[in-house]
């Protein structure tokens, strides 16, 4: 069958003689890697890449989201601390300690 070619060197002959009994035992030619591959279909590959983009711009949005609500909430601290200040000035003046201009 396969033994048609045969080489000079004596030993690589028994080298190729040993190897090809493997391969007919086992249908795998030793010291030959297989290429790795991924066997996933191009089809699924494109729908788990749809979703992951999904996913980030879900978490993009959410991020969004929170930053304007921490923008809003700091407005509304600033706005309140206004509040105060100007509810504690107008009872001292009510009480006379600070003079208007």
């Amino acid at each position: 069958m396969h033994s048609l070619r045969i080489s000079r060197d004596k030993q690589k002959e028994k080298s190729r003689q040993s190897k090809l009994k493997v391969y007919e035992e086992t249908g795998n030619w030793p010291g030959f890697k297989k290429a790795k591959g991924n066997t996933e279909a191009w089809s699924n590959k494109t729908d788990q890449r749809k979703k992951k983009l999904e996913r980030r711009s879900k978490k993009e949005l959410k991020r969004k989201r929170a930053e304007a609500e921490a923008v809003e909430n700091e407005k509304e601290e600033e706005s309140d601390d206004d509040l105060e200040e100007d509810y504690k000035m107008l009872k001292k003046i009510k009480k006379g300690k600070v003079i208007e201009n």
